[in-house]
């Protein structure tokens, strides 16, 4: 996941201080389903290229139901 985030260009997230006591909790909500939602094309990209490999299964607090585009479960990418 944090790879995820280095290659989206993500921001530095301060210290803990900083992001978890002066972050109000609607705020890193915002920010955690915002971000999911922007690495979920890197993370199927990723399952992508493991299509001719072992069966892998990809869970994570990340991956919300539902957030797969259904084209991908049609051609039958990794997801599908």
């Amino acid at each position: 996941m944090w790879e995820h985030w280095r290659r989206r260009g993500a921001p530095d997230l301060g210290s803990g201080d900083d992001r978890w006591l002066r972050t109000p909790p609607e705020e890193l909500a915002r920010q955690f389903v915002t971000g999911s939602h922007a690495v979920l094309p890197l993370i199927l990209e990723d399952l992508d290229a493991l299509r001719d490999g072992p069966l892998v299964l990809a869970e994570g607090p990340q991956l919300f139901p539902g957030s797969s585009p259904p084209t991908s479960l049609r051609r039958g990418t990794a997801c599908g």
